[in-house]
């Protein structure tokens, strides 16, 4: 699957109020198709401070506020 492939999916189950661990999974799917030089970029994590790519599985599953913010993020994406 492409990362493309797989963004749109977590988009959509965003969107579709799938189920937490599903989600979680899409996530995770999701920077496992970015290139390695993708996933060790920093991002501006919706106000919520800097997280690499690749941490954001991590903080995803940990950090409420910005899983929230997060899946907010994907459910304004078009």
């Amino acid at each position: 699957m492409s990362h493309a492939e797989a963004w749109e999916n977590l988009k959509q189950a965003a969107k579709s109020g799938l189920a937490f661990a599903d989600i979680e999974r899409l996530v995770e799917e999701w920077v496992r198709t970015l290139p390695p030089e993708l996933r060790r970029l920093g991002i501006g994590s919706f106000a919520l401070g800097v997280t690499k790519v690749e941490d954001i599985p991590k903080r995803f599953r940990e950090d409420p506020e910005f899983r929230d913010a997060f899946l907010s993020f994907l459910r304004a994406i078009p």
